[in-house]
């Protein structure tokens, strides 16, 4: 691994109120000074494993090969739960094995998984600072993304395995020959309304046994609410339930100056239908 490719990034729920995040950070930095930490962010919802899951997918291709993605979003903390490395063309990702890669193992050709269990690559256990069972961010996750930056083989972290836990992600689907549904997969902080339903499902996929031609528009409805289709934010006049293609290519529920959220009481897993228009139709 080349030194210019020494950045590992932070994903977590610890937030900023507690010692966590920074102590994570000197443990990387005891172990490799030259490394450069960015936060992704750490202000997920306390162990919600799946908004991890949609936030790592939705950043980790804005960053150079060879980053390494450190995700601790990890209600078993302490159980037998297995601690993995991910690798996935040339970019490593390093966490609990409890589904938090579900997006990266989606997405890819190639991966290959390590199981985590060479303990000379955890904190130092000839130093005070002992291992414990609540904090595996600092002590297993922290000090190996450490060293795979440095350039250790990551087959020397442990063995390969083929089995690691993956969410049950909801795939659209179609209702009938013009209706697809989908779910809301995440809620950001100005409360709008990310879709499990991307951009190929919206302007190029037929149902299944259909062929009627390419999706060219539709309603969008959400909780009986027809939205107005829109190409941006601004677009959407002050108050009014919207809907777009984001950044990431999900559809997404927004309302301009205002939080789509609270208005619908929308919660992650509500329905969301778009009924279809075809080019020949």
């Amino acid at each position: 691994m080349h030194d210019w490719f020494m950045i590992i990034t932070l994903t977590t729920d610890f937030g900023y109120k507690d010692y966590f995040v920074g102590s994570m950070k000197g443990v990387i930095l005891g172990i490799n000074p030259h490394a450069q930490v960015i936060d992704i962010s750490h202000e997920v919802e306390p162990y919600n494993v799946t908004a991890a899951a949609y936030l790592i997918k939705a950043s980790y291709l804005y960053f150079p090969k060879g980053t390494i993605h450190v995700v601790v979003v990890d209600p078993g903390v302490g159980s037998t739960r297995r601690s993995i490395l991910v690798e996935k063309n040339g970019s490593y990702f390093v966490g609990p094995d409890n589904g938090v890669f579900s997006y990266i193992y989606q997405e890819a050709q190639k991966i290959r998984i390590v199981h985590l269990t060479s303990q000379e690559y955890f904190l130092n256990p000839t130093t005070q600072r002992v291992p414990g069972p609540t904090f595996q961010g600092r002590d297993i996750f922290a000090p190996v993304a450490a060293w795979l930056s440095k350039g250790i083989d990551p087959l020397k972290l442990g063995e390969q395995i083929q089995d690691p836990v993956k969410l049950p992600l909801a795939e659209p689907r179609w209702v009938n020959n013009g209706t697809l549904e989908g779910r809301i997969i995440y809620i950001d902080r100005f409360g709008n309304l990310i879709t499990n339903i991307t951009r190929t499902y919206f302007s190029a996929v037929s149902p299944p046994e259909a062929d009627q031609g390419p999706i060219t528009s539709g309603k969008v409805i959400l909780k009986g609410k027809i939205l107005a289709l829109k190409g941006f934010y601004a677009e959407g006049k002050p108050g009014e339930p919207c809907v777009l293609m984001n950044s990431c290519g999900h559809l997404e529920v927004f309302i301009n100056l205002g939080n789509a959220q609270q208005q619908f009481e929308a919660s992650v897993g509500d329905s969301i239908m778009v009924r279809v228009k075809r080019s020949n139709a």
